[in-house]
């Protein structure tokens, strides 16, 4: 009943019939949310309280107010602010009043919201640290397109198969087996003096034979 007809009625509001709102979702978001809506029991609460002349829970309740209201819950959900909260919430939960099973289930909630920032952080993938995660699509870091094996196929390094001077190793274009570069090798004749030594001079091998 939200109307009433004289002061009696209003001083037999039962007051126990609130219940505090219960935080369903552990996320910044839906805690913003509920603190907002307990805000408004608060208000409602120490209206119905002065509506019945009930000054000593009027002002019980406005004073829990002003403190709700200095501690407002944000997104980065401070954990000290849930603990002054949570020791306001106490003091009421444990007073012989109407009101009493209404702070002893908000100080519960406050405990089990400090409760779930004392574990690990949430929306944060454990994997990010594992260096295999990223080679099944998991949240850790790809591996580098260089990862592997450098160079064409064939093209190793020295000593390796496929490289030069290596032990199956193909001679580059220009040189033989073991010169590096395509230099010439010991005792090859360099390119031009195959021709020098089949064209000589006319008539220096026969001085040569006359002498």
């Amino acid at each position: 009943m939200n109307t009433f007809h004289d002061y009696e009625s209003f001083g037999n509001v039962d007051f126990s019939r609130h219940s505090a709102v219960i935080l369903e979702t552990y996320s910044g978001t839906e805690i913003i949310k509920w603190h907002g809506r307990i805000t408004d029991q608060l208000v409602k609460m120490t209206e119905e309280a002065e509506k019945g002349r009930n000054f000593p829970y009027a002002d019980k309740v406005r004073e829990f107010l002003k403190t709700w209201r200095a501690n407002e819950i944000t997104g980065s959900i401070n954990r000290e602010t849930l603990e002054v909260l949570k020791a306001a919430a106490d003091m009421l939960a444990v007073d012989s009043w109407n009101f009493r099973s209404y702070f002893h289930s908000l100080a519960t909630q406050l405990k089990v919201l400090i409760g779930s920032e004392e574990q690990l952080p949430r929306d944060v993938d454990m994997n990010q640290n594992d260096p295999a995660a990223g080679m099944g699509g998991g949240g850790g870091p790809p591996i580098s397109p260089s990862f592997g094996p450098e160079g064409k196929p064939g093209e190793g390094g020295p000593g390796e198969p496929g490289a030069p001077g290596g032990p199956e190793g193909t001679p580059p274009p220009g040189g033989e087996a073991g010169a590096p570069g395509g230099a010439p090798g010991p005792g090859a004749v360099p390119p031009g003096e195959e021709d020098q030594e089949e064209q000589k001079p006319p008539g220096e091998g026969e001085a040569i034979a006359s002498a």
